[in-house]
């Protein structure tokens, strides 16, 4: 069994900085369009196991394959391919584990995926997808949505939907906090 979570889909530039006349500046970029922003793939046993590789590959299991299928060539030379992963991986928003998957019993398991703090605010899909054999014997798709609440949200609307008085509050408080702080620290 695997389970693929993949959140909403988006552009993703990365770019190569160099010196020039002694200041780091952007020299070439790549444009990766349609990737996950979000990508966690689990399964019960390693995805060899489960089935063949073009299986894996027409069904999008698997890091590699879920990026070929967003139209990104499979080869692993690429530099900016190779740094967009690796910071994905780090950031936590891409995971692949193969004990991801625990059979509770013949009709029901689980799968534990934790959510970075920086996944995007939108829709996700939860895509089911069942071996036997090596062959896919069936498929279930699901979703829901991350949404900020608490602080979080109220912070958010007010910068989003009221942003002179976010920012007449915001500086406000800079201010007084500056004061307060030179008041208690003050030397007469």
């Amino acid at each position: 069994m695997a389970v693929i979570v993949t959140g909403p889909r988006q552009t993703v530039v990365t770019r190569r900085k160099g010196r020039v006349l002694g200041v780091w500046v952007n020299q070439a970029s790549r444009t990766f369009r349609n990737v996950p922003s979000f990508l966690d793939i689990r399964s019960n046993r390693p995805l060899d196991a489960i089935a063949p590789a073009d299986v894996l590959r027409r069904q999008g299991i698997g890091l590699k394959n879920a990026l070929f299928n967003a139209g990104i060539p499979s080869d692993g030379d690429d530099p900016f391919l190779i740094n967009f992963v690796n910071t994905r991986l780090q950031e936590g928003r891409f995971n692949e584990r193969f004990d991801g998957v625990t059979f509770l019993s013949r009709a029901a398991f689980r799968s534990e995926m934790p959510l970075p703090d920086n996944v995007p605010v939108r829709d996700y899909e939860v895509d089911l997808k069942l071996f036997q054999n090596g062959e896919m014997v069936g498929e279930t798709v699901a979703s829901f949505t991350v949404v900020k609440v608490g602080i979080e949200d109220l912070v958010v609307n007010a910068a989003a939907n009221h942003s002179l008085i976010y920012g007449m509050t915001v500086t406000s408080m800079a201010l007084f906090t500056g004061w307060l702080a030179w008041i208690a620290f003050r030397r007469d």
